[in-house]
């Protein structure tokens, strides 16, 4: 029989060998990131406290006090409850987790895809910003690329027009051979651009400029080695085709820089492309005169130009082997056109179906006879300017070839110039603004030849001179603002057409001074003015007929304002419409138009009136096809069947 004291101590034991087999409490896992390690800490957690609770509650109550069958029941139901219900909690964690992970893969790669290029860029990787002074790839490096080819073909063209005093006496021709040499080397551009903007479309605008460079660079050689007139009218020819690698320029910077800034771009590419005709005006006869320097006694002027025609063509199949082989020459933002073709990133272009597209689209054929009476006067005006100021003003070569080149000079900043205000009216009035950029500009040139053709005084005319080329370079700065926005699928046709016909209108001109020098005028000076004459008035009178019929449907016209609504549907009254229908069924069934759709959104934020421009979200989501809308509901339907 135990006493008091011993029924305390048995007690006492008792407890304390229950408190050692009070389960402890698990070291937390490092892997509770996966559910199975959850579920595993949970149902642990959850035993250990539920029977940690009951045991002590018991044995407040009673030490010797053990659970009935119901009471296990009930603690292990509740347990599992409170398991699961941790389970879901942990699972929506991960699920959470999952989403933040996924996000930011996403954001890591759309990070790293803009991380490639050293400038902002928009959602086709084009440049938002342009630089002048740099030339990181891929942007600028194409921009430098473009504009330095396009410089080596006028500077080749233009080499033989600069010592055309000399040359002519040299080769005795008449003015009916330079006048046809003339023509035909503006009919090898005219030629070349409709046909160079095919070419662009399918192969990119890298292969098309350099093959054009290299090929043509044999006649420039041959220029310095003509003995008659008959070889000196082919190899004019010959060299003005390369004259067309300016549609290779103007796409290759179009498919770099995006819509916003565009106008400048292309401007300032063509504009200091250009140059090459000013610097080769200035440039070549000083070149000439100092061959003479070197050897006066031995080596004549009849001689030394013959010399310094050499030296053009060196430089253009320098640019010609650079434009294939420098790194970083790449056609798009994000590789050539043949890497992308084979990687699947780009499909292959159809470039009939973009001519037929192109050539279809009236604003073409208008824009490229207003084109016509810039370029075309560029052209004709740097072909006849030096011998105008030798023949009319008595200046001698170095001199004329100093005020002739003044008016191509002045491309280095007047063209950039059209290009910029062109971007800040469509800034502040949307396309409109574009057209009455255009508009006055080329007006205003028109006025000022009609006016340097009655000018018998030299510095007047120089001034006059100056001016004039001022207004033709800023049209032809604010034609390449409307260009690009013609067609996008067949921005390399619209291109070419464009810069072919306004080459065409240098033929039209410069057959003029044909023409009216065959009558057998009194003197050269006389028939010059009255072609200058002629050539003012042709354009302002077509400025003033043809332009105002460009009508955009989303934009307007000059004299024609914009739809007051605009929405974001397959109609042609809207950007995305206008753009798609472009494409047949088949080639929208594809998705072939989607890079075009990605265009026509980005056009509608600079292209449309500002009060217009609230596009409430419109993105490259919103741009679905009809089959695209059948596989959406599909998907809907099988998430339907899968939640059922």
């Amino acid at each position: 029989m135990l006493s008091d004291d011993d029924d305390e101590k048995q007690a006492e034991e008792e407890a304390r060998a229950a408190e050692k087999k009070k389960p402890q409490m698990p070291p937390r896992s490092h892997s509770a990131s996966s559910i199975g390690g959850a579920m595993r800490q949970i149902v642990n957690a959850s035993f250990f406290v539920s029977s940690s609770r009951r045991s002590a509650s018991d044995r407040k109550k009673n030490p010797h006090h053990r659970l009935t069958d119901e009471e296990r029941s009930d603690l292990a139901r509740a347990r599992w409850k409170r398991a699961y219900h941790r389970l879901s909690l942990v699972r929506q964690a991960d699920k959470h987790v999952q989403e933040k992970a996924k996000q930011k893969v996403e954001r890591d790669k759309e990070s790293s895809s803009a991380a490639k290029f050293r400038v902002p860029v928009d959602v086709q990787h084009m440049s938002l910003v342009f630089r002048v002074w740099r030339s990181d790839a891929p942007h600028h490096r194409a921009f430098w690329l473009a504009t330095l080819g396009y410089f080596s073909s006028f500077f080749s063209t233009f080499a033989v027009a600069a010592l055309l005093p000399i040359t002519r006496d040299a080769l005795n021709l008449t003015d009916v051979d330079i006048n046809t040499a003339n023509v035909a080397s503006v009919v090898g551009t005219a030629v070349m651009c409709t046909f160079l903007g095919p070419v662009c479309d399918q192969f990119g605008p890298r292969l098309s400029m350099a093959s054009l460079l290299l090929i043509t660079a044999p006649a420039s050689f041959a220029m310095a080695c003509t003995t008659n007139s008959a070889t000196f009218i082919v190899c004019r020819c010959i060299t003005g085709i390369s004259l067309a690698v300016v549609v290779g320029s103007t796409f290759w910077t179009s498919s770099m820089f995006s819509s916003c800034i565009v106008a400048l771009v292309n401007a300032t590419t063509a504009g200091w492309g250009n140059l090459g005709g000013g610097v080769s005006n200035f440039l070549m006869p000083f070149v000439e005169q100092g061959i003479v320097a070197i050897s006066p006694s031995t080596i004549t002027q009849y001689t030394a130009w013959r010399v310094a025609l050499f030296l053009p063509p060196v430089f253009q199949c320098l640019m010609g082997v650079l434009i294939l082989v420098l790194p970083g020459s790449q056609d798009l933002p994000d590789g050539t056109y043949h890497h992308l073709i084979t990687t699947g990133a780009k499909h292959r272009p159809n470039s009939l179906a973009a001519m037929r597209r192109g050539w279809q689209n009236y604003r073409t054929w208008l824009l490229a006879i207003v084109f016509g009476m810039s370029f075309g006067v560029e052209l004709t005006i740097s072909n006849v300017i030096a011998p105008y100021f030798y023949d009319a003003f008595g200046l001698s070569l170095a001199k004329a070839g100093v005020v002739g080149s003044s008016f191509g000079l002045l491309n280095i900043f007047a063209r950039s110039l059209g290009g910029f205000l062109s971007d800040q009216s469509a800034t502040r009035f949307g396309m409109r603004g574009r057209l009455w950029t255009l508009y006055l500009m080329q007006i205003s040139a028109g006025c000022l030849m009609i006016a340097f053709s009655r000018c018998t005084a030299l510095s007047p005319a120089i001034g006059l001179l100056m001016t004039m080329a001022l207004f033709v370079h800023t049209s032809k700065g604010a034609m390449f603002g409307i260009v690009p926005f013609v067609s996008k699928r067949a921005l390399g046709v619209v291109g070419g057409t464009v810069l072919g016909v306004g080459a065409l209108g240098s033929v039209v001109q410069q057959g003029i001074f044909l023409a009216i020098s065959a009558l057998a005028p009194p003197t050269v000076v006389s028939t010059d003015r009255l072609c200058l004459l002629i050539v003012g008035m042709m354009m302002v009178t077509v400025t003033l007929v043809l332009l105002p019929l460009v009508h955009f449907p989303a934009w307007g016209s000059l004299f024609q304002s914009a739809p007051s609504q605009l929405t974001f549907d397959r109609s042609l009254t809207d950007e995305i419409g206008y753009y798609i229908s472009d494409y047949d069924e088949d080639e929208v069934r594809r998705g072939v138009h989607l890079e075009v759709a990605a265009f026509a959104v980005t056009s509608a934020e600079t292209e449309r009136h500002p009060s217009q421009r609230s596009m409430s979200g419109a993105s490259l989501v919103d741009v679905k096809t009809d089959h695209e809308d059948e596989d959406d509901d599909d998907e809907e339907e099988e998430d339907d069947d899968c939640k059922s």
